[in-house]
Formats: structure tokens, sequence, C-alpha cells
């Protein structure tokens, strides 16, 4: 079909992928629903430390016995289990995988705890496309949505976004930096003649993104989202900067101007590599910025190609740059060189001490090493990678609590933090720990490359 003219390079775009901000079914919470949810949560945490398949049938029996389900009313159990283990996982509330322990986020006891659905706004203006609970093909969006649509609906002349501009030119922008090119697209197409218009959705409609020429409701990128449209648009309306009734608009004007000022200064996307590192920071109750965060982060995986990214937009937007590239690698390559020793001579930083696992897996995070010491005691060992003394003490005390509570035959679990300085800032929050005996030792490994040319005369 003919697209219409001046529009050919925007149709190319939307057909090039079928990548879209795909919002789960589950994020769908509509305000009224919101003491429901509270109330099954708390259920759901006197399973917490158990296997989800092992008591999901339990799950859904308590919360029949305390009318929180009615089986003639919201139909299958099995799939009631299956909703609520997505509500969680979409909010961040509460770690739900068939293969690991449920566990509570401290966002998820918060919301327990609260008397209104203010933490669910705060996790929607948190939320990220992408992350890795998405489909690989997703994984070309970094866009963060409640920033964006606010972004727009500030610099559109008619502060509005209908469920055709939302479709059309809002769910298919791959990145932050899409703002104004979507408001650019939305402008002109408030000008465009209406049948030009039915013509441009007709071709959209009608161009088959899938293989093999198989053809259903979601045979084309455009009916996909249509379809999944009204999942979206309600879950971006519950948040406190946007509201949603036939389209999206903005509660006030103010508040959205001081939320992207904030945001510009403070927040970004973050790259994520796995489902269990995004949820540690979408469950976390942190202070921290998202900006804050990434550079803990990036540090914590050794990625430096998403560190220099980092800096590349911290650097773009004007901002300050504690860490540049070439710190970043000099405290990954020191942190590396001095794993890799500890590896292998735990008995000079302690003698007694047996390695267990280096990198050990748990379900807030990876323990640099777990070791043994002399007397059985197991003890959690934690480079200091460059963090804040808040962030590496804190994190520190999440191994200890977890392998205290989930690890064999570790009553007794005690921590060490190396670092190749130690300040007064992570000496004063280690003695605020109190019942938890934490070590502090410095280290001082140095490693240099230099090159040299040399003659073959």
């Amino acid at each position: 079909m003919k697209i219409p003219e001046d529009w050919e390079n925007y149709y190319e775009e939307y057909i090039a992928d079928d990548a879209y901000w795909y919002i789960p079914k589950a994020m769908t919470i509509m305000e009224k629903n919101v003491p429901l949810m509270k109330k099954r949560l708390k259920v759901l945490e006197k399973f917490e430390g158990t296997n989800w398949s092992d008591c999901q049938k339990k799950f859904v029996r308590e919360l029949e016995k305390k009318k929180l389900f009615d089986r003639k009313k919201d139909g299958d159990s099995a799939a009631i289990g299956r909703m609520f283990k997505a509500v969680c996982s979409a909010l961040g509330f509460a770690w739900v995988n068939d293969d690991v322990n449920i566990l509570l986020t401290n966002q998820g006891i918060k919301f327990i705890k609260s008397n209104d659905s203010k933490i669910i706004k705060k996790q929607l203006e948190r939320y990220q496309i992408y992350n890795p609970t998405f489909p690989a093909k997703f994984s070309i969006l970094h866009v963060n949505p409640i920033y964006f649509i606010t972004n727009v609906l500030l610099n559109l002349d008619y502060k509005y976004i209908s469920k055709d501009e939302y479709l059309l030119f809002i769910a298919k922008q791959q990145n932050n930096d899409g703002i104004f090119k979507a408001v650019e697209w939305i402008e002109k197409y408030r000008k465009t003649p209406e049948n030009i218009k039915i013509k441009l959705h007709s071709a959209l409609r009608k161009t088959n993104v899938q293989s093999k020429g198989i053809k259903s409701r979601r045979s084309s990128i455009y009916n996909t989202i249509k379809l999944d449209r009204s999942y979206a648009l309600q879950s971006f309306g519950l948040s406190s900067l946007i509201k949603y009734d036939t389209g999206l608009a903005l509660r006030s004007k103010s508040k959205a101007k001081d939320f992207i000022k904030y945001f510009d200064k403070n927040e970004l996307w973050i790259d994520f590599k796995e489902e269990k590192d995004w949820f540690l920071y979408y469950g976390e109750n942190s202070s921290q910025t998202s900006g804050e965060y990434a550079k803990d982060y990036y540090m914590d995986i050794s990625d430096i190609a998403a560190a220099e990214s980092f800096i590349s937009e911290k650097k773009k937007r004007g901002l300050k740059v504690e860490l540049d590239e070439k710190m970043y690698r000099s405290i990954l390559l020191d942190e590396k060189l001095l794993e890799d020793v500890l590896e292998n001579n735990l008995e000079e930083l302690e003698k007694g001490l047996v390695l267990v696992k280096r990198q050990k897996e748990t379900q807030v995070g990876r323990i640099d090493l777990f070791a043994r010491d002399k007397y059985g005691k197991c003890v959690v060992i934690e480079l200091k990678k460059g963090r804040t003394a808040d962030k590496v003490v804190g994190q520190t005390l999440r191994y200890v609590g977890y392998i205290k509570q989930y690890e064999e035959n570790c009553s007794e679990v005690r921590a060490i933090i190396v670092g190749k300085v130690i300040d007064d800032k992570l000496r004063f929050a280690v003695n605020d720990t109190l019942k938890i005996p934490i070590d502090l030792f410095e280290f001082d490994i140095k490693a240099s490359f230099q090159k040299k040319a040399i003659s073959i005369k």
C-alpha cells in the first residue's frame, strides 16, 4: 500500500523491528484493587523462604480461607496464583520464581505497612524498559516511560496524548533521546488531514512483521501495540504525574517540571545484565538515585563498557563525573587482581580461612568470596570496589543476613571488608552494625602495563 507523502521515513522507522513499550498486564493495577493486593501480599509473606512451586496451591487455599479469592468469581485457582506472581514481579514487591525461595523485597514490606498506593506510584516512576524480565528482542529499548511521557506532555502545545498518538509516536521510541522527535511527529500528525491519517493507520496495520506469512491479530507491530495499549495507558495513569481518561495528561504541570528537573540531574536508564540484578535494584527501598546506583552496579559486575556509556551520558548532560574512564579501569583492575590473589591465598588475609566459593550467587546478590574460618564459622568477604561506605556495609549485611537464614550450617556468620583505603566513613558505618562482627582490611596491590617498542635489528 502506498505510504502517504511526507510519512515514508516515519513508516520505515516504525516497521524496522518488533520491539515496543511492552507493559505487562500485571502492572494494570486499579486504585480500587490496591487494598486487596496488599492483603494478598501479606498472605504471601507467610510463605517467605519456601519454594513457589511447592507452596503455590497452599497460597491459593490461604487466600480462599481469608476470603481474598473466590473460585466462582475469580476463576481458575492456578491462574490467580500465576497472576499474583506476575504482579509481585512487575512491581518489585517479591522475588517469586519456581527455582528459588520466595523473598519479599524492602518495597514489598513497605507496601504491606503503608496506608495508600504511593509506593506503587513510586515504583512506576522507577520502572524502565528494557529490563531483564523482558524477552531479548526488547533489549534495544533504553527508556524510562514515566519520564519520557511526562517530558513529551510538557513540550506539546496541547498537553495531551491521545490513544492513537501513543500507538504511533510513543510506544516505539527506543531511548530517552527520542522525546523531541516524538513531540515533532505528534505536532505534525495533528496538522495532517484526516484522510491521510486513515491511510497511514491502514498501511501500518497491514504491514506484517511475522515470517512465513503467518497472520493473526498480532501479525503487525501496529496491531500488537494496539492490543496491549490499554494495559500500558492504565498503568501510566496510576503514577503521581500522569492521569489517564481517554488519553494521557499531566496531573500537575509544576510537579511535572520538578520531576523532570530532578530526573535530569540524578536519574538514568541502567543496563542490568540479569533479572536478579534488576530485581535487587527495583525492590530496594534505597535513598540512592539510579545514577548513584549505576556507578556502584557497573563496578560490582566489572562492566567497563557499560561504565563508559554511563560516564558519557553524565558528561552529555553536563553533570559532575566522580570517576572518569581511566579511574574506573584502575579500580576494577586493582579489585580483580586482589580477588584473584585472595582466592588462592586467603590465609594472607587471616590464618585458617578456607574458600568455599568465589562469586557465590544468592537471592540478594553475589558474594565476592565466601569462606569458613578455623572455627567453622561462615565468613562473607566483600571488596570495597570504590563504593560508598553505606553501600558496601549495607550490601555486606544483606549477604550476612541471607547466609545466616538460608545457608546450611551457618548459624554464626561474620564478615570481612577489604579495600585499598579504609576511611573514617567506613569505620563509623561498621561500628554502627554492632550485632554483626565485621573486620576491615586494607590492601595495596599495584599492577601496571607499559608499552615499549623493541627493535628487531
